[in-house]
């Protein structure tokens, strides 16, 4: 999945013209990060029937906390991609 995201962050650079400063490329991954997060506490919560707390505790375990890393791995693509 990291693979397939950084390929389309890279042609999602090119496709909307961002410019190549730091700052205009963080906005992209943290605006892709707020929507990934999103919607996987939207799954959580009225796909699994879980509360919000024990949505945001699962980011406490270790597969929680792996894959949280991964996100914000993903979320700096943008700035990467040179």
């Amino acid at each position: 999945m990291l693979a397939l995201s950084w390929i389309v962050a890279g042609w999602l650079v090119r496709r909307l013209a961002v410019p190549p400063q730091a700052s205009a490329r963080l906005v992209m991954g943290v605006g892709a990060f707020a929507l990934l997060i999103a919607a996987e506490t939207a799954l959580g919560v009225y796909g699994f029937g879980r509360r919000l707390g024990a949505q945001v505790a699962t980011y406490r375990s270790l597969p929680g906390g792996v894959g949280l890393a991964a996100q914000l791995l993903f979320a700096l693509f943008p700035l990467l991609r040179r």
